[in-house]
């Protein structure tokens, strides 16, 4: 699979991550769930005034953002790790549409 958006990865302290997406337009930004500002009402706030695409990738609700129920997936992994790395095989809707 192809993009042509530009991709982005947010870590770091709220203000940072806060600054560096006000930079970004119309990029896929992803977010993983270790960084605390991901539950933030100021990170919240800032997504909705942008016009990213997001990948946040959580195990926790996020309740202060709308998401739509089609748009959640999990990960599987299979076989055996044949490094430290971990590689997912698959991903699936947790809600398929029609259900």
């Amino acid at each position: 699979m192809i993009c042509n958006k530009k991709c982005a990865v947010l870590s770091g302290d709220t203000e940072s991550a806060v600054i560096r997406l006000k930079a970004l337009a119309d990029a896929v930004v992803f977010v993983d769930e270790q960084e605390r500002f991901l539950y933030s009402k100021v990170f919240a706030e800032t997504v909705l005034d942008s016009n990213c695409y997001f990948v946040f990738i959580a195990r926790d609700g996020l309740n202060m953002l709308p998401y739509s129920v089609n748009e959640i997936y999990y990960l599987k992994n299979s076989g055996y790790y044949q490094n430290t790395r971990q590689v997912y095989n698959s991903m699936h809707q947790v809600y398929p549409q029609g259900i």
